[in-house]
């Protein structure tokens, strides 16, 4: 009987992520732009293509928590947390506010080691990310920043890099 409730649970957490897969952008891996992600970083608040969450895996939990959306168990707090971030083109935007500044600079079919450096420097070094009045993104936890001053921006990102 529990394993009935377990798959039964599954299953609705499974609909739910397909819900939230179908919102404005998330039809597409929020790194490389790749069609049909079928990974997502929890943490993050994005889905992925498998070539995206396995760099996102190999810059280690600290900085991206990433599971499958068929193959992995999901808690509902996971799934929230997933759905309150507002998805890739909200998270997008608020880690990479001007993409005009900083494109991706290749393709899904382009060498990996550009992709991993674009990740790192997306998400681990926080890059792109304009520290004035936006919310900034660290694993699980969001930062407001209130400062316009480039003297603590700067003491910010060297502390949290």
């Amino acid at each position: 009987m529990p394993e009935r409730q377990t798959r039964t649970v599954q299953n609705r957490h499974e609909r739910k992520l397909n819900e939230i897969l179908k919102l404005p952008g998330n039809d597409r891996c929020a790194d490389c732009s790749a069609k049909n992600p079928r990974w997502a970083s929890y943490s993050l608040g994005v889905f992925l293509c498998i070539r995206c969450a396995s760099l996102h895996r190999k810059m280690g939990t600290h900085v991206s928590k990433v599971k499958s959306l068929s193959m992995d168990t999901w808690s509902i707090e996971q799934i929230e947390h997933l759905r309150q971030t507002g998805g890739n083109h909200q998270v997008n935007g608020d880690i990479n506010p001007c993409p005009e500044k900083h494109p991706l600079p290749l393709t899904a079919e382009d060498d990996e080691f550009q992709l991993e450096h674009y990740i790192r420097q997306k998400w681990e070094k926080r890059m792109f990310q304009e520290v004035q009045n936006e919310k900034i993104y660290f694993g699980e936890s969001q930062i407001l920043s209130l400062t316009t001053s480039p003297y603590i921006i700067y003491i910010f990102r060297t502390v949290n890099n």
